[in-house]
């Protein structure tokens, strides 16, 4: 019976190759968008909270370990920032941020999540769009949904404000 070898990343670093490897299968998952702040107003007055994140992309493959050297960088890219809360009545929320790449070596990329919109005063904020295989998810502003990465990312969702 062959072993397996596992190795986790949750911060960037270096992939070893195992001795006698003959196959390698790599599972990546892109870092989210940050989600957006939440609105401040005085009593009375409609409001949203901050849209949230897109979420990264997540690609799976096998590949043949020949092709590979003895060692690959691996990157890890730090999910978004989260929007600031609106500190003064009447103001809306700070947007979030996209996140980073995920990479291993030049082999394989998978983007992140936009930052979803800060929340609104008298309307909906956006979410941040979802990462594709190609590009990142695009940042959502004020009730703007996100755009979708491309290759396999989806388009942010717009709330609403209850009436």
């Amino acid at each position: 019976m062959q072993s397996v070898d596992v190795q986790t990343f949750t911060s960037s670093g270096t992939w070893t190759k195992p001795a006698g490897a003959k196959r390698v299968h790599v599972l990546m998952i892109g870092a989210g968008g940050g989600g957006g702040g939440g609105a401040r107003v005085s009593s009375g007055t409609q409001c949203s909270g901050g849209g949230g994140g897109g979420g990264g992309f997540t690609l799976s493959q096998m590949m043949d370990a020949s092709l590979l050297g003895s060692s690959v960088s691996v990157t890890i890219g730090a999910g978004g920032g989260g929007g600031s809360g609106a500190t003064v009545d009447n103001t809306a929320g700070g947007n979030g941020s996209a996140g980073g790449y995920t990479a291993f070596g030049s082999h394989m990329r998978v983007y992140s999540g936009g930052g979803g919109a800060g929340g609104q005063v008298g309307a909906h904020s956006g979410g941040g769009g979802g990462g594709g295989a190609a590009s990142g998810g695009g940042n959502s502003t004020g009730t703007t949904a996100g755009s979708a990465g491309l290759v396999g990312g989806a388009a942010g969702g717009s709330g609403w404000a209850a009436g």
